[in-house]
């Protein structure tokens, strides 16, 4: 893939809506070839908002990310402000973690090492092609 040159505007921590965050990183995923995963919330009539979820899914990360070029893949959990994973959320890192799934949790300020990431694809597997079913 040839280089891009993305201008990176230093964020700071008064980003303080996800609705923001994650958008500006999909886009950057979009950029440099990657796929993602990502469950969005929704609102219960109570005006409670919740993410659909089964078995132990509560916690998990915001973004599944894979490269198909590559074979790369990591997941990533987006905080804003000072906001903190949740013990779900640490455990389910831990769990990826031990399988081999590189974790990251960002926030704002580790912008430039974002975009730096999804611009470096590590190749991993010499990528199969599946033929369907």
């Amino acid at each position: 893939m040839p280089a891009r040159v993305v201008s990176v505007t230093p964020l700071d921590r008064n980003i303080s809506e996800t609705k923001v965050f994650g958008p500006m990183f999909e886009e950057q995923l979009a950029t440099w070839g990657w796929h993602a995963e990502h469950h969005r919330p929704g609102m219960k009539a109570s005006g409670r908002w919740v993410t659909a979820v089964s078995a132990n899914g509560k916690g998990w990360p915001d973004y599944f990310c894979t490269h198909e070029a590559t074979g790369d893949c990591f997941v990533a959990e987006l905080k804003v402000r000072y906001d903190k994973p949740s013990p779900e959320q640490v455990q389910w890192l831990a769990i990826l973690a031990r399988c081999g799934i590189e974790v990251h949790v960002w926030w704002p300020p580790d912008w430039p090492e974002m975009v730096q990431r999804l611009a470096a694809p590590r190749r991993l597997i010499t990528p199969a092609v599946y033929a369907g079913m």
